[in-house]
């Protein structure tokens, strides 16, 4: 199955709004999008908000978000997953929690 298509990549700073908010495409970045899920979910829940995530090819690490956007965007309490503990990213002490993350598939050519 091809989940992503064609997927664009920003060109230049890019401002996209989904529902009441905004994030930043900067340039070379992609823009995918996610649902999140406490663990042993089957499927993708239909409630689930699907927020936006840029995909980054350095990342070493399976997904990276911070934590208010885990609260306010994913509508997920961090305190209900199973803490994995903590790591480093960019000198920066982060915590992190066992979830699913699905990758929803995009529109060929579309950043949307």
């Amino acid at each position: 199955m091809k989940i992503l298509d064609q997927l664009p990549l920003a060109k230049a700073r890019e401002s996209l709004r989904f529902g009441e908010r905004y994030i930043t495409v900067l340039p070379n970045q992609f823009l995918v999008w996610v649902s999140i899920h406490p663990p042993g979910a089957p499927r993708a829940g239909v409630d689930a908000p699907i927020l936006p995530a840029l995909l980054d090819t350095g990342n070493n690490f399976d997904f990276s978000i911070r934590e208010r956007h885990l609260r306010e965007w994913a509508g997920v309490d961090p305190e209900r997953l199973r803490d994995m503990g903590e790591l480093t990213i960019n000198r920066q002490v982060v915590r992190r929690w066992d979830a699913r993350v699905w990758l929803h598939p995009n529109i060929p050519g579309k950043i949307e």
